[in-house]
């Protein structure tokens, strides 16, 4: 395993540790300010959707996409059935579905990139 490949799959086993626990944990955070937890769930989701597909997984992009998009919705309706003072927000899945949009964007653009630089060097 390439050294960087490695690294990027800690950082997503890290990330994607932090969101259950964000995530599935009995109280939700305190809010710094209006909305902070939007920004929260799209952070997160971002980071985990971007470090999981820069660890290179054995996934064709779709189905990575598709199951994170999934998770992405599954997680926020799980959060408001288990835990009792948590609710599932249809805001809170749509700033989920935010982050990994950002992150395909990204990946999408590396790609790009990566495709046009093999074609000139």
């Amino acid at each position: 395993m390439h050294k960087t490949t490695y690294y990027w799959k800690l950082l997503f086993i890290f990330s994607s540790a932090l969101l259950l626990f964000a995530l599935l944990r009995g109280a939700p955070p305190h809010a710094l300010f209006w909305h902070s937890d939007k920004i929260g769930h799209a952070l997160s989701f971002f980071a985990v959707a971007l470090t999981g597909r820069l660890a290179d997984l054995a996934l064709p992009g779709w189905v990575y996409w598709t199951s994170l998009a999934s998770l992405g919705m599954g997680l926020e309706y799980l959060q408001g059935v288990i835990g009792p003072l948590r609710t599932a927000s249809l805001a809170d899945a749509g700033a989920n579905l935010l982050g990994i949009l950002l992150a395909f964007v990204i990946c999408w653009a590396l790609a790009v990139l990566r495709r046009r630089t093999d074609r000139k060097g």
